[in-house]
């Protein structure tokens, strides 16, 4: 789930506030909020910022990895298959069977029509 809190901004703010409380040792806001708790929770969020961009560079490092298996593997498939097709024909059983699109199966090429040019000259003459 994505924040709308910056969590670099909070620490920024909660190291501005530390600083200002540190030097005002006379300061106090009750029980609930102390100078120990916004130590800890800049530290807690600290090592939460400092885990996910761990956890984002061994995602980018995985990525790449599948990605470079992939393509050899992709690599692998295409050699395969020009070499089923070379031993057995490009219009065999087993081209087909590996994956290949056999001769007979493959789409005729039909020629277009030439578009008819129109010369507004000709419509007058006629």
């Amino acid at each position: 789930m994505k924040t709308q809190i910056a969590p670099e901004g909070v620490i920024k703010n909660l190291d501005q506030l530390i600083a200002v409380w540190t030097a005002n040792d006379s300061f106090t806001m009750g029980t609930e909020v102390t100078l120990k708790k916004l130590k800890d929770t800049r530290a807690e969020i600290d090592g939460c910022v400092k885990k996910v961009k761990d956890l984002n560079r061994q995602l980018t490092e995985n990525t790449d990895l599948r990605d470079d298996c992939a393509a050899l593997g992709n690599q692998l498939v295409v050699r395969t298959r020009k070499a089923v097709a070379g031993f057995f024909g490009l219009d065999s059983t087993q081209y087909s069977q590996a994956g290949g699109t056999r001769l007979s199966d493959r789409k005729r090429p039909v020629r277009k029509a030439k578009a008819k040019v129109h010369t507004p000259a000709l419509d007058k003459a006629a």
